[in-house]
């Protein structure tokens, strides 16, 4: 699934940041510190069965409002089972980004998501696949126009090789050569959406593993001997370069900022999709139904 282009706008800026603030981005200002976390409390664990759901539109009786209905199928056939997980885990996302009344099912070998108004882009957000990497970058070019969703799929998956993505830095579209991950989402302990410590803008906050710590240390020592663009560390999602800073020292400490021209708003939908890792299956929209308002 295409991640949706205005995330990708608001991560135009990103920066890495040790307990000294070691790795900034080429093209941004260097960041460091932390503030406030804002509150996004996960919920309880997800239901049993084939549904997971909060109340759904009206189910008070009084007046239904209008809805919207997002159905999500499975870019290959899936089992039922990891539809489940799925589900699930979406549930989670919209409990961690206060979404109310949401009703996501598994029918029918699809995804069914339901909540009140005009929530298309909200829906569409929780089946984002999620998908996190850390990448040495090998070379930087201009982009080749109209490729990039060649390159996503053609990278699909594949943490363990060599790839090809777009990116942009600058407002300039690029094209990153990179090695295979070194760091993947199952490295990152935990992600939360934050204020800057002078309440300044908003970002994410990462605290990885204590294996992916190690990693990460290890890997960024690497790339600080390296000659640009070799000693980048490209942050991937699902197979788009969100940005690509330069490494000068090893980062200890496992934690790392990623920030930017965030919202509240889109800084928790990133930071939820970290903190619940990747979809175990990728999907794409097959229909988008809205309803008018009815009487009760």
């Amino acid at each position: 699934m295409t991640r949706p282009r205005r995330l990708t706008a608001l991560l135009a800026l990103v920066v890495l940041t040790g307990s000294l603030g070691a790795c900034s981005d080429r093209s941004s200002r260097s960041e460091t510190g932390a503030g406030q976390a804002a509150g996004s409390p996960k919920p309880a664990g997800g239901p049993d069965g084939a549904s997971a759901r909060t109340k759904a539109p009206g189910a008070d009786g009084s007046r239904e409002p209008g809805w919207t209905s997002v159905t999500f199928s499975p870019e290959t056939p899936r089992s039922a089972g990891q539809l489940r997980q799925a589900a699930d885990r979406m549930k989670q996302r919209a409990g961690s980004l206060g979404l109310e009344d949401v009703q996501i099912d598994v029918t029918g070998g699809d995804i069914t998501t339901r909540a009140a108004g005009d929530s298309e882009k909200s829906l569409t957000a929780l089946g984002q696949t999620g998908a996190l990497a850390f990448r040495p970058v090998v070379t930087v070019s201009p982009s080749t126009a109209g490729k990039c969703e060649d390159l996503r799929r053609e990278a699909s998956a594949r943490d363990s090789e060599s790839v090809t993505l777009c990116g942009a830095e600058d407002a300039e579209a690029l094209d990153y050569v990179l090695e295979p991950a070194s760091l993947v989402g199952s490295d990152v302990a935990g992600a939360k959406a934050q204020l800057d410590s002078n309440g300044g803008f908003w970002m994410v906050s990462l605290t990885f593993t204590s294996k992916g710590s190690v990693k990460f240390a290890d890997v960024t020592a690497e790339l600080a001997t390296q000659q640009p663009p070799m000693n980048q560390f490209a942050i991937v999602l699902d197979e788009e370069v969100l940005s690509a800073p330069s490494v000068s020292q090893s980062i200890t400490g496992g934690q790392a900022q990623i920030s930017g021209s965030f919202t509240k708003g889109s800084a928790r939908q990133l930071a939820s999709l970290v903190e619940y890792g990747a979809l175990p299956v990728r999907l794409k929209v097959s229909s988008v139904t809205r309803f008018p308002a009815k009487s009760g």
